[in-house]
C-alpha cells in the first residue's frame, strides 16, 4: 500500500508541474541545430525554449512554418511547459504574431476595458471551486496515506 501512496503523490506532483503557460515576446536568437530559440518577453525576461519536429507546432496565419522562419525581432506567442531548473522549456506551440493584427486586438481590448470601467460591477467569471476541489482531494489523499502508515 505504501507503494501506491508514493505513486499517487508522485503522479499528483507531476500533474501539477506540467501546466502550460503562454509567453509573448520577440525572438532574440535561434539555433536550428540544437532546436532551440530564445525570446525576450514583454516583461524583459529572456527565456530559452526547446522544440521538436514531432511535438512542437509552429504557425503563421494558419500556415505551418519551421524554426528557420523565426528570425531575430520576430514577435511570437509561445505555449510551453513550466520551467524546471535551468533547462530550456519545451515549446508545444509557437505562433508568429502579425503586429498589425495585435495592435487591432490591443485597441479592441482597450475598448472593452473602457466599457468595463464605465460599469459599476465586473462580471462574475471566476470560481474558487476547482481550487477547493484540488485542496480537498489532496487532503483526502494525505488522510488515507497517514492512516495506512499508522497501521
Amino acid at each position: 500500500m505504501k507503494k501506491h501512496l508514493v505513486l499517487a503523490i508522485a503522479a499528483l506532483s507531476i500533474a501539477t508541474s506540467a501546466w502550460a503557460a503562454d509567453e509573448t515576446g520577440k525572438v532574440v536568437s535561434t539555433d536550428p541545430i540544437a532546436n532551440t530559440f530564445t525570446i525576450q518577453t514583454d516583461a524583459g525576461n529572456r527565456i530559452d525554449f526547446h522544440t521538436t519536429s514531432t511535438s512542437t507546432r509552429m504557425m503563421r496565419d494558419q500556415t505551418v512554418v519551421g524554426l528557420v522562419d523565426l528570425v531575430a525581432g520576430t514577435r511570437v506567442r509561445v505555449t510551453a511547459d513550466e520551467a524546471v531548473g535551468a533547462a530550456p522549456r519545451h515549446a508545444s506551440e509557437v505562433e508568429i504574431i502579425d503586429v498589425a493584427a495585435e495592435r487591432a486586438d490591443v485597441s479592441a481590448d482597450q475598448a472593452d476595458a473602457n466599457r468595463l470601467a464605465s460599469n459599476d460591477r465586473l462580471p462574475n467569471t471566476a470560481s474558487p471551486l476547482p481550487l477547493i476541489a484540488l485542496i480537498g482531494s489532496g487532503s483526502l489523499l494525505a488522510g488515507f496515506g497517514l492512516r495506512k502508515l499508522r497501521r
